[in-house]
């Protein structure tokens, strides 16, 4: 007589969103954002907008490193259609394909014709301030069977200002408008990228131990401005927890007697490595 135990084993993946924002693709391209989507949608609802200022500072006879579609004879509003890996704008690490670009040094682009805009990005100065819109990361989700928040902290040394990841959301005066501050896009050969724990769709809880849960997507740029060179990032992120059935245990009489059952146990909650790729 022999027992043979049927096991069922469980499983923790990495939570990834469903929604077509801009950091719902993992991509590693300079896009940030799938390109046909960028081609369809030509506003952002009111309801899911954000608005941020990018500063730029360029060399004399330097180029932004990005392309701009849309205009009044065009498919649209001006918008962020590639970033040039290595170019200015890439490396600012503010900007995602998909950006919507309401106004450069104050001047509004809403009236202007495609060649008009493009004349006016390269005979720009040297300081340039960009007047965004984006979408809104999502909302946290209420809390549910099966999905668990888990949190790492992470060290990360600056390069030209920046540690090498997009960052939106934060707090907003409209509440409904108020979101985490999540990552959108982590630069490939970025600081973030070769430490390899940052994932799109990460939410920065603090950094240096300062919190940033009541703060604007502003004020938290100011933070990672100022912070030293090397600073502590305590990130959340989402696991899915996917629980097995029970185990039986039987025994097989010999002779062709058929199983008998022994006993069975519970479900147990296992948890497996959930972040592949993680370095931790």
């Amino acid at each position: 007589m022999f027992a043979v135990s049927l096991k069922c084993r469980l499983g923790v993946v990495r939570r990834r969103s469903k929604d077509d924002g801009p950091y719902s693709k993992g991509s590693k391209d300079s896009g940030g954002m799938d390109a046909a989507l960028v081609s369809r949608r030509q506003s952002i609802p009111e309801e899911f907008r954000g608005v941020t200022i990018v500063e730029l500072i360029k060399k004399e006879g330097s180029t932004l490193g990005l392309t701009i579609s849309g205009g009044t004879d065009k498919d649209g509003k001006p918008r962020v259609s590639n970033l040039r890996p290595g170019g200015l704008a890439a490396r600012s690490d503010q900007l995602n394909v998909g950006d919507y670009i309401k106004s450069v040094n104050g001047i509004n682009l809403t009236k202007l014709r495609h060649d008009e805009i493009i004349s006016l990005l390269k005979n720009v100065g040297e300081r340039v301030v960009l007047e965004v819109e984006y979408e809104l990361p999502p909302a946290v989700p209420e809390s549910s069977a099966g999905i668990i928040p888990k949190t790492i902290e992470v060290s990360l040394y600056k390069e030209g200002n920046s540690f090498g990841f997009v960052l939106r959301g934060g707090a907003h005066e409209d509440w409904h408008k108020s979101r985490p501050l999540v990552l959108t896009y982590v630069r490939p050969g970025g600081p973030a990228d070769r430490e390899g724990s940052l994932k799109i769709g990460d939410r920065l809880l603090s950094v240096d131990g300062i919190p940033l849960h009541s703060m604007t997507h502003a004020d938290a740029l100011n933070i990672l401005r100022q912070c030293s060179q090397e600073a502590l990032f305590q990130i959340e992120y989402d696991v899915t927890i996917m629980e097995a059935p029970q185990a039986w245990t039987y025994q097989l009489s010999p002779g062709g007697g058929g199983c008998q059952e022994l006993g069975s146990r519970v479900p147990h909650r296992h948890l497996l490595h959930e972040r592949a790729g993680s370095k931790r």
